[in-house]
């Protein structure tokens, strides 16, 4: 898919840190605004720098810096809770239906995030659940083989 001599494992790796490095800016800057816990921070920059993340904090990351440039506190203060609380949890992952239900707040978050430079409506639609339901059941065992050779990173 993408055209790279770099292993997936170091990207991801070097995505990681640099989240690290800018929250670390962000918390270090306005962080007192945000009202979150200064204790905290050290453990969940440190986790996001040694383990894979709920792909749900870097979109939270996206939303809490524009809601620093657009000046509303309450909202970044939210998110930047919600950081918090993601990070210091086990990442959890799964094939689970574009829907409401399933992504919560993340069902807008993410088209929105994903396509802002090149639609403004968004293009991602839930699979039928008869299709959903087909491809979950050919995926199981591949899936559940990968997750249990997983290390963590």
């Amino acid at each position: 898919m993408f055209e790279s001599a770099i292993d997936p494992k170091d990207l991801d790796r070097q995505v990681r840190n640099r989240l690290a490095e800018s929250l670390d800016h962000v918390f270090e800057r306005v962080g007192h605004q945000l009202e979150v816990d200064p204790a905290q921070v050290p453990a969940v920059l440190s986790r996001i720098r040694e383990s894979r993340i709920e792909p749900g904090i870097f979109a939270r990351y996206f939303d809490l810096v524009f809601s620093i440039d657009a000046e509303s506190c309450g909202k970044a203060g939210l998110l930047a809770g919600e950081i918090l609380d993601l990070a210091l949890e086990p990442a959890a992952f799964a094939i689970v239906p574009y829907s409401l239900d399933a992504l919560g707040d993340d069902f807008e978050r993410f088209p929105r995030l994903a396509f802002a430079t090149c639609t403004e409506s968004n293009p991602m639609a839930p699979p039928s659940e008869d299709l959903f339901s087909s491809h979950r059941k050919k995926n199981r065992g591949g899936s559940r083989n990968r997750r249990q050779g997983r290390s963590g990173n």
